[in-house]
């Protein structure tokens, strides 16, 4: 299983964004994280509760690298 969180591309919400150069020069941050199967529950239920686990933990990777001024202007625009 591959996570992947990033941060910087805030507001780019259609393949337009991607493309017309709106984030350029833009800070773009990514991280992976790759987990082996062997480390994946195999009951339903603590899957579930596993991946609410990893969810959690790149939100506080997200929160930690996030620009926040950028944020703060997408989110007065609507755009967050």
């Amino acid at each position: 299983v591959v996570f992947c969180a990033h941060t910087g591309m805030e507001g780019a919400n259609r393949l337009e964004n991607f493309i017309n150069g709106s984030l350029f020069q833009r800070k773009i941050e990514v991280e992976l994280w790759r987990v082996s199967a062997d480390e994946v529950p195999e009951d339903p239920e603590e899957q579930i509760e596993w991946l609410h686990g990893w969810w959690k933990h790149m939100d506080r990777w997200v929160a930690e690298h996030q620009d926040r001024d950028l944020t703060e202007l997408l989110a007065s625009e609507g755009r967050h």
